[in-house]
């Protein structure tokens, strides 16, 4: 996709669309102001309860491609890239819940990655959870770093040494009133009209996707896997 876009002079962008969401686009923007320091440990899961057909291609390996990872954990991964910068080894582990899900693909996952800044981090997702429809998160974030943290339990909390109203205690971060589609779409028109890289581009959608690929081999093999470049 990458290679015919290139020939035929279009715009190609993935839909990425967490980093078009305002509270990841703050968190964005107080990472490379250094509030938090030099990130070492990012925490991310994805909760749903999903209930489909049979035969619906998603319970289908060779149609999917895999479970919750690839499925939803994939813009978990992006999400985490964006943020923290590239990853470079993965390790993986999955289970199948036929009685729940699909006896083809994962229904849920625990991947820990390592960064090539040396920083850690750790994945979960769920296509399982039950109750997940009536609890109080679908997508949580914790950034650990030298000098504050940073999560987004019930909205944009940052605890910093240097947020002076911090105070050693999280505080929350107001966040414009944007929908992320809405950016995103507008994003992709601006792209075109000006030739901008999209920030979500082919090539970005790669990596993400190399990431989880490795994971998939991760879990095969029982070893860590070098993600390639």
């Amino acid at each position: 996709m990458i290679e015919a876009a290139k020939k035929s002079g279009v715009v190609l962008m993935v839909a990425h669309n967490e980093r078009y969401m305002p509270v990841y686009r703050k968190a964005k923007e107080l990472v490379e102001q250094g509030v938090l320091g030099r990130i070492f440990l990012a925490r991310a899961d994805h909760n749903q309860f999903v209930r489909i057909n049979g035969r619906h291609w998603l319970w289908h390996k060779e149609k999917a491609g895999g479970g919750v990872l690839i499925g939803s954990g994939i813009h978990r991964v992006d999400i985490l890239r964006w943020l923290v910068g590239e990853i470079v080894r993965v390790w993986h582990r999955q289970v199948i819940v036929p009685e729940r899900f699909s006896d083809e693909v994962e229904a849920a996952s625990v991947t820990v990655f390592e960064f090539a800044n040396g920083a850690i981090g750790e994945l979960t997702c769920n296509w399982s959870a039950y109750g997940a429809t009536s609890a109080p998160w679908y997508e949580l974030l914790w950034l650990y770093g030298t000098e504050g943290s940073l999560h987004n339990v019930g909205g944009l909390f940052v605890a910093s040494e240097r947020l002076p109203e911090s105070k050693g205690n999280h505080v929350q971060i107001p966040l414009p009133d944007e929908d992320s589609f809405v950016n995103e779409i507008r994003h992709f028109g601006e792209c075109i009209r000006e030739g901008k890289i999209p920030l979500t581009s082919g090539e970005e959608g790669r990596k993400s996707l190399a990431v989880v690929l490795a994971a998939y081999q991760a879990a095969e093999t029982g070893t860590s896997v070098t993600v390639p470049i």
